[in-house]
């Protein structure tokens, strides 16, 4: 199993936190795992996420739709997931 660090920080003019980096990195992986720290680091909302996975056998992949509904239904606990800070 590895471990792997996402710091997505909101933009204060949409007010959403930009996940594409953790959407990309989804391909190919299956997220075990995903515990969520939030703070306000310089004035600016941060969202820390550390990823337990592991690497799918070559040639098998997840499309990355179902792979992020999975760690969001988990972290949401049936809640759809909000981006946007009010």
């Amino acid at each position: 199993m590895k471990l792997k660090v996402f710091t997505l920080r909101m933009n204060p003019a949409t007010g959403i936190f930009d996940d594409r980096e953790l959407c990309e990195f989804q391909l190919g992986k299956d997220v075990l795992e995903v515990s969520e720290h939030f703070l306000v680091h310089e004035k600016t909302p941060t969202l820390v996420l550390v990823l337990r996975y592991r690497e799918l056998p070559d040639g098998a992949s997840r499309p990355p739709e179902t792979a992020r509904k999975d760690w969001r239904a988990q972290r949401g606990r049936g809640r759809p997931h909000a981006r946007r800070l009010a």
